[in-house]
């Protein structure tokens, strides 16, 4: 896990609450919200791994900005229920093969030439999908609501068309800015199998 952005999160979070002291309660009922995040991507297999003089490299890395929206029910102050539709945009995931060779000839495979020099393959996923989250809730006064969240997420790869189940568990902090209006702070990790996901949302919420 990248602690780095969770410091940046929790940073986040004692800043928003700082201005929360003054702000009516968000009523229980139905709502919809949108965030937008920063993405942390790992790969089961990224780093590098030897076979003597032979090594392969792994890196993924993405310059889009996740995109969440949800549609939400507040059964009680303390419990809470999601649905959700996320865009990751597009994962680049580039392997090397590095000093691939026999006998100082290069090696082709399925149209890939590998030679000494590092030969790259770059595969991109464009991954969203759709989900449902259950949230429990510890309101703090009226104002600001904490909340830890678990859920799953049926994506789909829209270069491949490959469609997979993931987990997610979060946490964040809800702050109500009136009866209709809330902002909305969360660091969440996707759990895909090889593919890891660490996001900070920001995001606004309207209550019906």
């Amino acid at each position: 896990m990248n602690f780095f952005i969770i410091k940046r999160f929790i940073a986040v979070l004692f800043t928003t609450a700082s201005m929360a002291l003054s702000f009516p309660a968000l009523a229980k009922g139905l709502y919809t919200g949108v965030t937008l995040g920063e993405a942390d991507y790992s790969y089961g297999s990224a780093g590098t791994t030897s076979f003597g003089s032979f090594s392969i490299s792994t890196e993924v890395d993405s310059d889009d900005t996740p995109l969440k929206l949800f549609v939400g029910y507040r059964f009680l102050p303390f419990l809470a229920i999601e649905g959700v539709y996320a865009r990751f945009g597009a994962v680049e995931v580039t392997t090397r093969f590095n000093n691939v060779s026999f006998s100082g000839q290069n090696i082709t495979v399925n149209g890939v030439t590998f030679n000494n020099d590092g030969t790259s393959v770059t595969t991109i996923a464009e991954l969203n999908g759709f989900g449902a989250d259950i949230l429990g809730i510890f309101p703090i006064g009226n104002t600001v609501s904490l909340f830890g969240k678990f859920g799953a997420l049926q994506a789909k790869d829209n270069t491949s068309g490959v469609k997979g189940v993931g987990t997610k568990l979060g946490f964040g902090l809800d702050l109500n800015l009136n009866k209709s209006f809330a902002l909305r702070g969360e660091f969440e990790r996707y759990d895909f199998g090889t593919l890891e996901a660490d996001l900070i949302n920001l995001g606004v919420i309207y209550n019906f």
